[in-house]
């Protein structure tokens, strides 16, 4: 990735060179292997002692949520689609301390696996915890896998699984955040403006249900992420600059510690940041 030009062009270029990672790393090698990932996802049964664990790991997770799987049996169905997400879709990914990489990855969850009124009352995001315990089961024991575990985000309802590949994939230093999203149009958008409750226990000082614009939010931003990533890549077809302003914001933000904390301007945000600023050029 390089930036035409001067002398600043030529310290730009320096700055992005020590900082991004290599491409091989996070282009093709990437692509063949979350494409093989999609394939055993689709296809492997996971054993009884790996199904379990992985289940009654996340059964803290559901008591914090009231959510009683008996009541509303979940049925695993494979990705509809596994795909980079964030900076990682445009090959756009920073070196960590020692060299360390993550890229995030957003496995689509089948509509088909929700049911009606899911967005109510945490139902959501035990299913999406549910399914990604079935994702880990699926992938324990498999070659290509080094060591799968889960790990909180900035939200505690969604937790992702962060997959570190095996040596022999080549991918060896690589760390893979798999995230789970509903396919778009699992929820109408207009259950999830604002102003509405979806959150049956929170009520206001009058008795009434009280807006979840919060919770609405962790829904809304998973519902729609595949269409932003979407929307990130054309644009970037069209303007090959956009990967390298992408790259020096994700610099500018580490070098300013801009990019740490729940509240941080995280790699998404910066995305979506950019490609709003693109529209209005």
């Amino acid at each position: 990735m390089e930036v035409p030009g001067s002398l600043m062009a030529l310290q730009i270029n320096g700055v992005l060179e020590d900082a991004l990672a290599d491409s091989a790393l996070v282009g093709p090698g990437l692509s063949q292997y979350l494409e093989a990932l999609s394939e055993h996802l689709a296809t492997a049964t996971p054993t009884q002692a790996d199904s379990r664990a992985f289940m009654e790991s996340v059964q803290l997770l559901l008591a914090a949520m009231s959510f009683l799987p008996g009541n509303r049996p979940f049925k695993y169905q494979a990705p509809t689609s596994v795909r980079a997400i964030g900076p990682a879709a445009l090959e756009c990914v920073l070196l960590g301390e020692g060299g360390v990489l993550s890229v995030d990855v957003a496995l689509e969850i089948p509509a088909s696996c929700f049911d009606d009124k899911d967005q109510l009352n945490n139902r959501y995001h035990a299913k999406r915890a549910l399914y990604l315990a079935e994702v880990a089961a699926r992938l324990q024991r498999h070659p290509s896998t080094g060591s799968i575990a889960w790990e909180a985000g900035s939200d505690p309802r969604r937790p992702f699984l962060a997959l570190q590949p095996a040596a022999t994939t080549g991918l060896g230093g690589l760390t893979l955040r798999l995230h789970a999203v509903p396919a778009e149009g699992t929820f109408p958008l207009s259950k999830l403006a604002p102003h509405r409750n979806n959150l049956r226990g929170v009520v206001g000082a009058d008795g009434q249900p009280a807006p979840t614009p919060h919770y609405n939010h962790s829904i809304l931003e998973d519902l729609l992420l595949l269409r932003q990533i979407a929307e990130v890549t054309e644009e970037a077809a069209r303007n090959p600059a956009l990967r390298s302003a992408l790259a020096l914001l994700l610099v500018w933000a580490r070098a300013h510690s801009l990019d740490e904390g729940a509240d941080g301007l995280s790699p998404g945000f910066l995305v979506q940041l950019l490609l709003y600023t693109a529209a209005k050029v």
